[in-house]
C-alpha cells in the first residue's frame, strides 16, 4: 500500500510540475501602439502611368511620409520592371535602390518617385508594374510596402 501511494503521489507531482510553467506563462505582451502610432510612417498609394510625348512609359508612384520629424528615413525599392533613364533629364528612379526620404518638420507630405519604361505600352505597364519598398531606418514603419498601377 504504501509503494502504491508512493508511486501514485510521484506521478501525481510529475504532472502538476509539468503542467505548471506552461500556466504560468504570461502571453508575449503586443507592441504599444501608441509607440507605432508616434513611429515615423511611409506608405505607398496606387500608381499613375502616362505616356511621354517621346514614346517611352513613365510611371508617377506617390510615397507618403507621416511624423517624420526632422530625420531622413531610407528605404530600399524594387520595381518588377526593367526602367531606365530617358536621356531627356529629369529624376527618374533605376529598378532598384535606395531612397532618402527627407524629414522636413511636417507632419504629412507625398513625394513621386518616378520610373520610365520603354519597349512597352501604357496599358502594358498599368497591367504588370509593381514597386516595393523595404528595410526603412529611423524606427520607421512601412504601412503599404506595394504599389500596383491604377486603372
Amino acid at each position: 500500500m504504501r509503494k502504491s501511494l508512493t508511486i501514485g503521489l510521484t506521478t501525481a507531482i510529475s504532472a502538476a510540475a509539468i503542467a505548471a510553467p506552461a500556466m504560468a506563462q504570461a502571453p508575449a505582451p503586443a507592441p504599444a501602439a501608441a509607440n507605432a502610432a508616434n513611429a515615423p510612417q511611409i506608405h505607398l498609394s496606387p500608381i499613375k502611368v502616362q505616356t511621354s510625348k517621346r514614346g517611352y512609359v513613365i510611371a508617377s508612384v506617390p510615397l507618403t511620409a507621416i511624423n517624420m520629424g526632422k530625420q531622413t528615413v531610407y528605404v530600399n525599392y524594387r520595381s518588377n520592371l526593367k526602367a531606365f533613364e530617358p536621356a531627356t533629364g529629369g529624376e527618374f528612379s533605376g529598378t532598384s535602390g535606395r531612397l532618402g526620404v527627407p524629414g522636413d518638420g511636417k507632419v504629412y507630405k507625398v513625394y513621386t518617385q518616378r520610373f520610365a519604361f520603354s519597349g512597352k505600352t501604357a496599358a502594358q505597364v498599368r497591367k504588370s508594374l509593381k514597386v516595393t519598398i523595404s528595410n526603412p531606418t529611423g524606427g520607421a514603419v512601412i504601412t503599404d510596402a506595394t504599389a500596383t498601377a491604377s486603372s
